[in-house]
């Protein structure tokens, strides 16, 4: 069995202080009412690749990566340790699958892994725990918003990359994929954080200058208010004083 600790958290299981309990990620991906956040599946996403990468830098390659054999324990808020049911194979001795599975790079089932097909298997699972399900199905984002599905473009077309069903298409190694990974999280991050709540845009003035009129300071803003108020009541004065003289003057001989 292998166990891979991302971060140097700590240096082995024996060590860490954490009560928290190890999760299988099957058990965790059934059990899912409540999407994790993009920062928390990125974080996932990202330990498991380093976990993998010792590997793949040896030529190794895992081949079968499904999650009843993957376990993951919380070390902090957005920290794991990630440990794998099964070793690492020079990919000629990697078995052939027996038939397809959602999380399983298709040439598992007709010819020898490689390190694309480990990319695969660590993108399948970033999706379901972003998506709720494998790839392949016509899911949505469990509670997300059109605001947030917007803010994961990016992220889906590194997936859609990775998922390719074609080995060549896709990253050729972890490296490559972590660095896809990190560029599209910046795009994300800042739409994240330039695009306003729902509830406050309904609080904005209807005005069409309302940019303007509250970016001024709150006293400059009642202020203009003030004097708005008082250029309709002096209009108003003058129309009820024409209206009056109008009237006077068709009255008297």
């Amino acid at each position: 069995m292998f166990l891979g600790l991302y971060n140097n958290f700590v240096d082995s299981v024996e060590d860490s202080t954490t009560q928290e309990p190890w999760r299988n990620l099957a058990h965790f991906l059934n059990g899912i009412t409540t999407p994790p956040s993009l920062s928390w599946c990125l974080a996932w996403t990202k330990a498991l690749s380093h976990t993998i990468a010792p590997a793949h830098q040896q030529g190794l390659v895992y081949g079968h990566l499904l999650p009843h054999l993957v376990s993951f324990q919380i070390q902090d808020h957005q920290r794991f340790a990630i440990q794998l049911g099964l070793s690492p194979v020079p990919p000629e001795q990697c078995t052939l699958a027996p038939f397809s599975q959602p999380f399983l790079a298709p040439e598992v089932c007709h010819q020898h892994a490689t390190l694309r097909t480990d990319v695969y298997s660590v993108a399948a699972f970033f999706y379901a725990l972003l998506f709720g399900g494998p790839p392949g199905q016509p899911l949505q984002i469990l509670g997300a918003n059109t605001n947030q599905q917007a803010s994961l473009e990016p992220i889906t077309q590194v997936l859609h990359k990775a998922l390719s069903d074609e080995p060549n298409h896709r990253y050729p190694d972890l490296e490559r994929w972590l660095q896809a990974l990190d560029l599209a999280e910046q795009p994300t991050q800042t739409h994240n954080q330039s695009s306003p709540n729902i509830d406050s845009l309904l609080d904005l003035p209807s005005t069409t200058d309302a940019k303007n009129e509250w970016s001024s300071s709150p006293a400059r803003h009642l202020e203009s208010q003030t004097h708005a108020r008082s250029s309709r009541w002096i209009a108003l004065s003058l129309l009820l004083l024409l209206l009056f003289g109008t009237i006077l003057w068709f009255l008297l001989p």
